[in-house]
């Protein structure tokens, strides 16, 4: 009987460590994401990542699971009349509707721009995708906070994508449905390693207990 408590209580230290050895060596960490935004270095080695003001933050409407990654747009006024900007992303709806209905994504705009433009209209009917209106000054914050030190290739209506830890981790063209489908496959690689992190968390408490 001694014996066999013996091997339970090994399996129970053994499993994590052996699932996180697995994880750590497989394809969740085949790619790194780079950080965006300005950052900080406080010595040699140590780096303090670009963060999303909290006021960005609170903007994801509460849908999303809190600690994991997300996806924002935001619609300005001097590019919403170019319908052809989310070409990309309305052609991959279209056709790939289920693989983007476990994703959060957040489409900032005025109120103006939901009633009345047709594409959005219909983009808030997609599950999966939230509208949220917003005043102009809003909109303009949200936006200088997301390109905070963008790439130059980017502009103001590129997806963006946004870790747990509330860093912008990617930009992606809504024009073209292979950015869209390239900002698919990366939110679930990070999407991927966030929960395996979770998971390596939540063993640790319960062995603590």
């Amino acid at each position: 009987m001694k014996k066999n408590k013996r091997w339970i209580f090994l399996l129970i230290i053994a499993f994590p460590s052996t699932f996180w050895l697995i994880l750590e060596t497989s394809t969740i960490n085949s790619r790194r994401l780079p950080f965006y935004g300005p950052k900080q270095v406080v010595s040699a080695g140590d780096t303090l990542f670009y963060t999303l003001p909290q006021n960005v933050i609170d903007l994801s409407g509460g849908n999303d699971k809190k600690g994991f990654s997300r996806i924002a747009m935001v619609m300005l006024k001097e590019y919403r009349d170019d319908s052809y900007r989310i070409a990309g992303l309305w052609e991959y709806i279209q056709y790939e509707k289920n693989k983007l209905k476990d994703i959060p994504v957040y489409i900032l705009g005025e109120r103006a721009l939901f009633e009345t433009d047709t594409n959005m209209k219909a983009l808030g009917r997609v599950e999966g995708v939230n509208v949220l209106a917003q005043s102009t000054d809003t909109l303009k914050q949200v936006s200088d906070a997301l390109f905070k030190h963008k790439p130059y290739y980017t502009f103001p209506s590129c997806l963006v994508l946004i870790d747990g830890n509330n860093h912008v981790r990617g930009y992606y063209d809504a024009r073209y449905v292979a950015e869209v489908k390239r900002l698919t496959e990366e939110y679930k690689h990070l999407r991927l390693r966030e929960e395996k992190n979770q998971m390596v968390k939540d063993n640790e408490i319960t062995n603590k207990h």
